[in-house]
């Protein structure tokens, strides 16, 4: 995956983001790659407020990732054109 960050040029419309997990010895790596990254960031928001809207987030304060309901966002970004990839497994922390 860092190869594939490696390729993308600042200042076009590419963009790429990389999130990386651990429990244990546990890692989880996932990444979306993409353009016209004000687009993307737009249907992203659109995803939230929805998710808001109907009523199925709990009160109070709350990352995204704490919300169930967007466990998908990822996917349904993908049908917008946007790349996920992901890694998953046991191996030793660096």
């Amino acid at each position: 995956m860092a190869a594939l960050l490696g390729r993308v040029h600042l200042g076009g419309d590419a963009f790429a983001v990389r999130a990386d997990a651990w429990h244990g010895d546990r890692h989880a790596a996932y990444a979306l790659t993409g353009r016209e990254q004000s687009r993307v960031t737009g249907l992203a928001a659109a995803y939230v407020i929805r998710e808001l809207l109907t009523g199925t987030v709990p009160p109070g304060v709350h990352h995204l990732e704490q919300l169930a309901g967007l466990a998908r966002l990822p996917d349904d970004l993908a049908e917008h054109g946007v790349t996920l990839l992901c890694r998953s497994g046991r191996t030793a922390r660096r």
